[in-house]
């Protein structure tokens, strides 16, 4: 078994201990359903290069709580290595050429520094000092006054186990399964995005008051926004 298996084989295992399907886990972490199977293959061919691979790698290994640094590093090492360039040396010919060049050089600077010609200083005219006026003081600038800035606060509580998604513009996703009785919450002073698998299954509240989020026609496609 390569080293791409071996990734595939531990996300695979990650996900069935979750006991969800393909396309559910490729839903609730927002991936393709192909490029999901195509981890668990540990084909990464149909990427455009490394860095896509490596990034859909961490993303679906962080929604199934798996450790992603050692998946990231077993595809760094099954990574082809770039063949080293062949050495270039001079041949003892090119380096009497070079030497040659250098004395060369040396003799014609030898020569323009003993044959070049003084130059003459000529004296600065007299300019009579001219005093400055005084610089006129500034006026201090009055202090800005800051307005207050409100931070949202948005809890997640399950009534019964959800997948959820949530983004703010300061700290950024994060997305998971939400059992029974646990909860989740975050803070923005601009924006919240959340996405539920099934918005009935979960109760939320905004800076202390409920709020309610409409039921979708399918699953994982709940979406708003609380600004």
């Amino acid at each position: 078994m390569n080293l791409r298996e071996q990734i595939g084989d531990k996300l695979k295992a990650a996900r069935e201990s979750l006991n969800i399907s393909i396309e559910e886990a490729a839903a609730a972490a927002g991936l393709d359903v192909n490029t999901v199977r195509a981890l668990e293959e540990g084909d990464f061919s149909g990427f455009k290069n490394k860095v896509y691979g490596r990034a859909y790698l961490r993303d679906y290994a962080n929604f199934l709580k798996a450790e992603a640094e050692p998946l990231i590093a077993l595809y760094e090492k099954s990574l082809p290595k770039p063949e080293p360039e062949p050495e270039t040396g001079n041949t003892p010919g090119e380096k009497t050429c070079l030497w040659v060049v250098i004395v060369l050089i040396a003799i014609i600077l030898i020569i323009t520094f003993l044959f070049r010609t003084p130059r003459k200083e000529t004296p600065m005219p007299f300019e009579p000092k001219v005093e400055k006026p005084a610089p006129k003081p500034e006026p201090k600038p009055e202090p800005e006054v800051k307005p207050e800035v409100k931070v949202m606060t948005l809890t997640v509580t399950a009534k019964a186990d959800v997948y959820y998604k949530l983004r703010t513009p300061e700290n950024g996703e994060k997305a998971g399964l939400l059992k029974a009785g646990e909860s989740v919450k975050t803070e923005s002073p601009t924006k919240i995005y959340i996405k539920l698998s099934d918005p009935a299954k979960a109760a939320l509240t905004l800076n202390g008051a409920a709020k309610s989020l409409a039921t979708p026609e399918k699953v994982f496609l709940a979406e708003n926004l609380f600004k």
